[in-house]
């Protein structure tokens, strides 16, 4: 079981790699976050959060708020990981959608000298309100 999201590999081009894994799958991805095992789990879409030089796929979901969990190929299939590398999005909470909650969030972190980084090229594939 090779995880292909290693730190030497956290480059724009594996995050194109596994957005185009994503959208061949129309959305559905292990959700390690939530303890799923199967491809059950649709994502609205996938960001590039953008730390220096290293580009870490995440998860956009359409939901009250969701944790910005990288994203990882493990044996052909695409996961969310059970850990947070960036706090939380809000676009329910907030009445927003997820481009607006994305734009708030990046607004946020750029208060903060040591932030999680931007979520830069967002991929989505749908941006419902619920």
């Amino acid at each position: 079981m090779r995880n292909t999201n290693a730190n030497s590999q956290d480059t724009m081009a594996k995050f194109e790699e596994l957005v185009e894994l994503v959208k061949q799958n129309f959305g559905r991805v292990i959700d390690d976050h939530q303890g799923r095992t199967e491809e059950n789990y649709t994502v609205a879409g996938v960001g590039a959060l953008v730390q220096g030089d290293r580009v870490r796929a995440v998860a956009l979901c359409n939901s009250r708020y969701f944790s910005v969990n990288h994203m990882y190929v493990q044996d052909g299939k695409v996961h969310i990981s059970r850990t947070s590398i960036g706090g939380a999005v809000m676009p329910m909470n907030h009445n927003m959608s997820i481009s607006e909650a994305i734009e708030a969030y990046n607004e946020e972190q750029s208060k903060y000298p040591f932030s999680s980084g931007q979520i830069q090229e967002v991929h989505l594939i749908s941006d419902d309100r619920g």
